[in-house]
């Protein structure tokens, strides 16, 4: 068949415009309802913001609403007014209620409001209802029903008043106002467009080069170039005009309408419908008033009975064929531009463009049990469990004589034969004249054969979950089973249990017990493979493999479903396992289906219908991991005991007091999305050995801690146990009051009071005591020792009075012999004088008696030495001390001054030195000479005072 340039630019186009429908708007996101009773609000949110923390703010008829990912809390305006509109500034909440307008900021725990109504004069004392607040250029410009003004450094700025606004919005870099039934632009004040009666603009939009009016009412208007309006043609138009609109977005890839009764409805730039969430879709309700496209593109919707969460952003979207039934996803398959779905209540078909809106049909002839989907020879075939059906487009045929089929395979080269497995076995079947019928069942093997799997052109392998697997060949030019034969424990496997084939970049790979394995065609033996099982923690129990277009391996274990992603370059081949969370609680349990569209788009076989995850979205999602923070933390079990907030933007880190050491550390994630799909680990560092596990509740207490340092840790993980990201917050619990420094250095103090209260003085009090006896014994003792001294001294002075009155007897025998001596010499000089020398003997006799006494007396003066020895004793060494004063004294003026001071009468010295009187005199006279006394000086004084 020939084609024109035309036609195949048409195909190209169908075919690109297909890839791009089927990837971005096949199936519906999850949308997560909050109802009133979850935010603890009231019915109507009419705005909803984002915090910088990734935290979801919204203006509610009870007040401020703020949801963190895990809780929501409502503050109200001092009027407890209901709030019309919210604006985020930075750290601020600015909000606008019924005549009430301010700011909110927040502090551990608390929110504080601060009221800007004190900016406003006295002629707008009473402003109504603050519709919109809008930051302008860095400026805040607020409307109400009959002003707007702005708010710039804390001064206002009235811009317009005297009339009826009823809307303003932000185009092309300018703000626009309605007043009345023109619209205006705030920075000429001209007016931009005149209006119908009771027309609302709600903005503007500029598409294929030409501006587009929204309106309440009145659908889409074309503004020409003179300004003029006129109804947009389109689709969208009709079903805005029939739906009405609250409000627009623009959103990734297009635009966001809510609208009064036909929900939220979905266009790309060109404004061509691309889809649509209503209550069909899981909203709550048809009337949405507000929309808000967060950081990862998700929707939050605002409705009149609450706020929807839409997960736009999410790689899975859901597609529920059968609508209510809700049937489980069994089989699935493109066929002539058109999906087909089989469940357990049948197939349903669509064409692609209608995925979003769950627009199917059901297959007549098909209602039950569809167990698989297959586009062979330009034929639809359904594997059912009345038998095996084949559908052209038009018509839906069945092939008589078999009954619970599982699968149809192809011959290669054979398009007119197909291998059938059902309930009994194999069997063939062939078209003949048109129809397709049955040819021949085989004997062997006589079992269930469900699971296929085909190794080359004749060759195939079936596997029963309970027996074990078969490979047989089969005979294209006869039509007979060539060769079977059974592989199971025998022959590598660890059991014969939990067999699974599948054909994996042209390699028998088998899912087993205990792990993977392969087909040695060498040995003819079923081997293990190490190099996947090493992916996989413990022994996990392999359900299924898939081999996708990307090159990469689609796995289910008991535990976990994911993808083994094989990397290869020049020199390695190496293989990385990502785990997807969320498919494993939903998949049907030993009838798993993961089945390849195309290069962008899987559907997965769930419970509940099916899934359809875009490839490269969840590739976004799973790498950027999650957004996960500490939300708030704790003391336990006592009231207002908040002591870290992540809404007052506190420090990364906290100290607490001794009694505060029972903690409480609340976590979020504000990957929406993904947020209860995740698994979450704990780690207190120096506290913690190893991670904790989640318990699902989005907190973690720590009760009686010791004082020191440590570091809280939250990581998201995957069920294999990768971390994904991770949020951290240390803190310090002080040591109780009687540790700290300031105690320890009291208790010191105390301490040394105590010793010397009760160790100290007492110990002074003793040594006062003992001092006292010791000065009282002391005393004693001086006294007796005085005592005993007097008693000494007297027994020395009396001592002393015998030595001296032994030396004074001494020195009067001394004094004696110098008296005997004169004596003896006048003796002398008289018996000489009678001497007779001729008497002759008796003349003899008188000479040797004068001869004795002479010798007598000469023995007497060798006392002399004696004598002065006992003077000095006497007398403190008086004749040493009178030499050395007077070294010219000769020796007989020292026996002149020894006698003087002995007090000797002249006639007793002249009697001791045998001189005359007058020659004592002489002596003594020349005594004072050599003494140099004076005329009136006392000699005997003198020496007696020396």
């Amino acid at each position: 068949m020939r084609y024109n340039l035309f036609q195949l630019s048409f195909l190209t186009m169908c075919v690109l415009m297909y890839q791009t429908m089927w990837s971005q708007q096949a199936g519906s996101p999850n949308i997560i309802n909050f109802s009133k009773s979850d935010f603890q609000g009231g019915s109507q949110t009419m705005e909803i913001q984002q915090l910088p923390n990734g935290y979801i703010c919204a203006a509610n008829n009870h007040g401020l609403l703020i949801f963190d990912g895990t809780s929501w809390q409502c503050f109200r305006q001092p009027n407890q007014t209901i709030m019309r509109s919210i604006e985020v500034v930075g750290e601020r909440i600015y909000c606008g209620g019924q005549n009430e307008l301010g700011y909110f900021t927040f502090e551990t725990g608390k929110a504080k409001y601060n009221s800007l109504l004190h900016l406003l004069p006295p002629s707008l004392s009473n402003i109504g209802d603050v519709w919109q607040i809008q930051t302008v250029n860095d400026k805040l410009i607020f409307r109400t029903s009959e002003q707007i003004f702005s708010i710039e450094n804390e001064k206002l700025t009235l811009l317009a008043e005297n009339g009826e606004f009823k809307s303003s919005f932000f185009f092309a870099q300018s703000f626009f106002f309605q007043k009345d039934n023109d619209v205006f632009s705030l920075e000429d004040g001209k007016a931009f467009i005149s209006l119908e009666a009771d027309a609302i603009v709600k903005g503007c939009i500029v598409s294929n080069a030409d501006t587009v009016i929204v309106t309440e009412k009145s659908g889409l208007l074309n503004l020409s170039k003179n300004n003029a309006a006129a109804a947009f043609s389109g689709s969208l138009h009709t079903l805005l005009l029939d739906a009405g609109v609250n409000a627009f977005y623009a959103i990734d890839q297009g635009y966001a309408f809510c609208t009064a009764r036909g929900g939220v409805i979905l266009s790309d730039q060109n404004l061509v419908v691309t889809g649509a969430y209503t209550i069909e879709e899981g909203m709550q309700r048809n009337d949405v008033l507000c929309l808000f496209s967060d950081d990862h593109g998700d929707l939050w919707a605002g409705t009149s009975n609450g706020i929807d969460f839409i997960t736009q952003s999410s790689p899975f979207r859901y597609i529920h064929p059968d609508g209510r039934l809700l049937g489980a996803g069994y089989a699935t398959a493109l066929f002539n531009g058109r999906m087909y779905f089989g469940t357990n209540n049948g197939v349903y078909e669509t064409y692609y463009n209608h995925l979003a809106n769950q627009d199917f049909q059901l297959l007549n002839g098909t209602v039950g049990q569809v167990w698989g989907l297959k586009n062979i020879a330009d034929l639809l075939w359904v594997a059912h469990h009345e038998g095996l059906f084949y559908y052209n487009g038009t018509t839906l045929k069945n092939v008589s004589g078999l009954s619970g089929v599982w699968d149809v395979q192809e011959i290669p080269g054979h398009v007119d034969h197909l291998l059938v497995g059902h309930y009994n076995g194999i069997s063939l079947i062939a078209l003949e004249n048109g129809e397709w019928r049955l040819k021949k069942s085989f004997d062997q093997p006589a079992q269930s054969a469900r699971i296929f799997a085909r190794e080359n052109n004749n060759t195939w392998w079936i596997s029963h979950p309970y027996v074990g697997s078969w490979r047989f060949s089969i005979n294209t030019s006869n039509w007979e089973m060539e060769s079977i034969k059974f592989y199971g424990e025998d022959e590598g496997f660890p059991s014969n249990l939990h067999i699974h084939v599948a054909n994996i970049a042209d390699e028998m790979v088998f899912t087993a017990e205990n792990g993977l394995f392969a087909y040695d065609s060498k040995s003819d033996r079923i081997v293990e493979l190490p190099d996947f099982n090493n992916l996989f923690t413990g022994n996990q129990r392999f359900l299924r493999l898939y081999d996708s277009p990307n090159n990469d391996v689609w796995f289910i274990t008991e535990k976990e479903a994911g993808i083994i992603a094989i990397e290869e370059s020049a020199l390695v081949k190496s293989a990385n396992k990502h785990t997807i969370t969320p498919l494993k609680s939903k998949l049907v349990g030993g009838f798993e289906l993961i089945a390849f569209v195309n290069n962008e788009s899987v559907i997965v076989g769930a419970e509940d219908g099916f899934i359809h995850v875009n490839y490269p979205q969840l590739e976004k999602v799973y790498l950027e991991g999650p957004k996960i923070s500490i939300r708030r933390v704790e003391v336990i079990h006592k009231s207002d005991s908040t002591i870290f907030d992540a809404l007052a933007n506190n420090d990364s880190s906290f100290t607490v007091s001794y009694d505060q050491r029972s903690l409480r550390f609340g976590f979020t994630n504000t990957s929406f999305h993904i947020a209860k799909d995740i698994d979450y680990q704990f780690k207190l560092e120096k506290f913690d050995v190893d991670w904790v596990n989640w318990d699902n509740s989005f907190s973690k207490e720590y009760t009686n801690l010791r004082a020191g340092d440590y570091t809280f840790n939250v990581r998201a993980v995957s069920a294999d146990g990768t971390e994904l990201s991770r949020s951290s917050i240390p803190f310090t619990v002080l040591p109780p009051w009687y540790m700290t420094t300031t105690a320890i250095v009291g208790g010191v103090l105390l301490f040394i009071f105590l010793i010397t209260l009760f160790v100290w003085a007492p110990k002074r009090k003793y040594e006062r005591e003992k001092l006292a006896i010791v000065t009282m014994k002391e005393k004693e003792f001086d006294e007796h020792k005085a005592q005993s001294d007097y008693v000494i001294d007297k027994l020395k002075n009396e001592k002393l009075e015998v030595e001296i009155g032994h030396k004074n007897k001494e020195l009067a025998s001394a004094t004696m012999h110098l008296v005997q001596k004169g004596q003896i010499l006048q003796s002398i000089r008289d018996s000489l004088q009678e001497f007779d020398p001729s008497s002759g003997d008796k003349a003899k006799k008188e000479l040797r008696r004068l001869v004795k006494l002479i010798n007598d007396d000469i023995k007497l003066d060798n006392n002399w030495d004696q004598f002065e020895l006992h003077f000095d004793q006497v007398h403190v060494d008086f004749l040493k001390r009178l030499r050395a004063a007077y070294p010219k004294l000769t020796p007989n003026d020292h026996k002149l001054c020894a006698y003087l001071r002995m007090n000797l009468s002249t006639k007793e010295i002249a009697t001791i030195l045998n001189i005359s009187v007058r020659g004592v005199e002489i002596s003594r006279y020349r005594l004072r000479k050599k003494l140099d006394l004076d005329t009136n000086d006392n000699l005997t004084e003198f020496i007696t005072n020396l």
